[in-house]
């Protein structure tokens, strides 16, 4: 699937937040992914010739599709209970850091600066992790493809929206970085003043001493 390209201005965090708030976790809600995905189990219909078939043969195709229906049944309870747990994880990691990103909303540091863009990255890859976990279950059990696309969708634009948002953020760490690199020149400079001022302090000491002793 192709990249959704992001508009070119700045996104504010709170359109990425509402959008996988009111739009992303909604969807997947109303849905109802979170019951079942759009799995329906599906009775095979009897063979056009059925009529011709001899009683065993009957009785054999009965059999294996009574199988299959068994093990649908038990895939169901075995695997749809981890399925919910995997997307409603990735659903909760990607509001988390969003939030986590939205703490440093005017960083003073690069620490801060590199908190709110690492949590920024990390939303991203909870997209990409619940477009994964979407994806697994819909090659896993015979659900309904159509059900999928339209939640890929929403997951590319929340990917665009929060690409725009690390874009606007771009001019703000890069003052950031300059403000701390003008702040390490300032203390190195005192640093080499004081000591300069101290090494002055001492020659001249020692300088007096000696004369106090010459007289």
């Amino acid at each position: 699937m192709s990249r959704v390209r992001g508009p070119d201005r700045a996104q504010s965090p709170f359109e990425v937040r509402d959008f996988a708030m009111f739009q992303l976790a909604r969807q997947i809600h109303e849905l109802d992914y979170l019951r079942h995905f759009g799995f329906k189990i599906r009775y095979a219909k009897l063979p056009k010739n059925w009529e011709e078939w001899s009683i065993d043969s009957r009785a054999s195709w009965m059999l294996r599709e009574a199988d299959r229906i068994d093990r649908l049944r038990k895939l169901d309870e075995s695997y749809l209970e981890d399925a919910r747990r995997r997307v409603q994880r990735a659903l909760d990691d990607l509001l988390w850091h969003i939030a986590k990103a939205n703490r440093y909303r005017k960083p003073r540091t690069i620490e801060e600066a590199n908190a709110r863009l690492a949590h920024q990255q990390e939303a991203e890859g909870a997209c990409e992790a619940l477009r994964i976990a979407l994806q697994d279950i819909y090659g896993t059990l015979p659900c309904d493809k159509n059900w999928l696309k339209p939640i890929e969708d929403l997951i590319e634009n929340e990917i665009a929206l929060i690409e725009g948002w690390k874009r606007g953020d771009a001019e703000m760490r890069k003052n950031v970085y300059q403000a701390e690199e003008n702040r390490g020149r300032k203390v190195i400079l005192r640093g080499i003043q004081e000591a300069s001022e101290e090494t002055v302090l001492r020659a001249l000491q020692k300088a007096l001493s000696i004369e106090a002793g010459s007289s």
